[in-house]
């Protein structure tokens, strides 16, 4: 346990440097940030059927970064579709999602991401998607074998797949990193239904 933290706080670190010039970046810089050359784009499907997207710069550096996204609703109402394969591959800060992917490709880090869709679900599949974000990362390392460092991430729903993940195979990723996490659903929930249990009563 004292190992996961100690990689945890050792990418908050790392993200919080990289976001301070990414994330954080002038509104102008995504009409700026030019996409280097040789970027090479893998596209496929997981075992499960869910979409994947790889990005890979000419110049890798070796750090390869993989990204979970939240929970998404996973019926259409008016005025939101589900999404439909891989709708984010880097954090997605004020819209500019494609201005971090470009940042990142230009420092030489390889990004990927999954659509962690299983059954219809769109993110409310914890165990499911640790299960995805390790085939993903095989994945990626049989393909780019000058892979040097694993970098799993994400924020809010994907939080508790990162922690179950980090859990599971301490030995894959080399750090973890939070981002605005939901780290206890089902402690949330109970929380949610005692508040609504005493409202009954008192109310």
């Amino acid at each position: 346990m004292k190992n996961i933290a100690r990689k945890s706080a050792a990418l908050l670190v790392a993200v919080g440097l990289i976001t301070t010039g990414v994330i954080a970046a002038p509104a102008h810089s995504a009409a700026t940030c030019a996409t280097p050359s040789g970027v090479q784009t893998v596209t496929g499907k997981l075992s499960n059927g869910a979409a994947y997207v790889m990005k890979v710069p000419a110049k890798f550096g070796g750090t390869f970064f993989f990204w979970n996204h939240g929970f998404r609703p996973s019926f259409p109402y008016p005025g939101y579709t589900p999404p439909a394969g891989v709708e984010e591959i880097t954090p997605y800060s004020n819209n500019r999602s494609a201005d971090v992917t470009c940042q990142m490709l230009r420092a030489g880090f390889a990004i990927a991401s999954f659509d962690r869709v299983t059954t219809g679900l769109h993110g409310w599949n914890t165990d499911a998607g640790v299960e995805m974000l390790k085939e993903l990362i095989d994945l990626a390392k049989a393909k780019y074998k000058t892979t040097k460092h694993v970098v799993v991430y994400g924020s809010s729903g994907g939080v508790p797949v990162v922690n179950k993940f980090m859990e599971k195979y301490p030995n894959v990723a080399d750090s973890a990193g939070l981002m605005a996490g939901l780290v206890n659903m089902n402690a949330n929930i109970q929380s949610a239904c005692n508040l609504f249990y005493l409202l009954s009563i008192f109310c």
